[in-house]
């Protein structure tokens, strides 16, 4: 009897803790927090329905619910002395991960509070934020700015989303979308768009796989 409580007790555990210790994947708030140091701001509840866009003026869903906190958050933790023109880059760890979802709705969540914001579809390999607003990515936008075949007036449309909500479409996907980010001429695009906004949001490629 001693072995088989033995057998049935201490072997169990013994697995189970191998596997805790070789588990490698994040599977909660307190798996972040022990393997960083940079503030938690919050989570997204998970909601089973399709849509893209959950945040409206109306809405009080609990993942709509959760961008408000979220919004809140930000807003506390960015310095007092920014003022205008805080910009905001949004990634992941691999695609699919949620981070257009995240731009997107955020960007509402601000415009909703009356933050006039802009929202900018950096991700120059597989864009998807202009299909989340209902827009082409194909359409003009970054890729024809800085190939000196637009201006940043040309490329910022305003959403149906909301009225403090603007966006900016990636444009024709590149063949050389790394080197083109590098051009000195993004840098003037967000010296302007960092005096007309209050908020700006960028949605970039998942730093996992570029």
């Amino acid at each position: 009897y001693m072995l088989a409580v033995l057998f049935g007790l201490v072997l169990p555990a013994l697995l189970i803790l191998i596997r805790d210790l070789l588990n490698d994947t994040v599977s909660g708030e307190r798996d972040l927090q022990k393997a960083t140091l940079a503030p938690l701001l919050g989570g997204i509840a998970f909601s089973r329905s399709r849509k893209n866009i959950v945040m409206t003026n109306k809405s009080r869903s609990a993942v709509a619910e959760s961008f408000r906190l979220l919004r809140t958050n930000v807003q506390f933790i960015l310095p007092p002395d920014v003022g205008a023109g805080n910009t905001i880059l949004i990634t992941s760890g691999s695609s699919g991960d949620g981070k257009t979802f995240v731009t997107a709705n955020l960007g509402i969540a601000l415009a909703i509070s009356g933050k006039k914001t802009v929202l900018i579809e950096l991700d120059l390999r597989k864009p998807k934020l202009a299909q989340y607003l209902g827009y082409n990515s194909g359409e003009k936008g970054i890729t024809n700015y800085l190939l000196g075949h637009a201006g940043i007036s040309d490329i910022i449309r305003p959403t149906t989303l909301h009225e403090n909500l603007f966006f900016i479409s990636c444009g024709p996907i590149p063949p050389n979308p790394a080197e083109l980010i590098l051009s000195p001429v993004l840098d003037g695009l967000f010296e302007q768009l960092q005096a007309d906004f209050d908020y700006i949001l960028i949605d970039t490629s998942p730093v996992g796989l570029v």
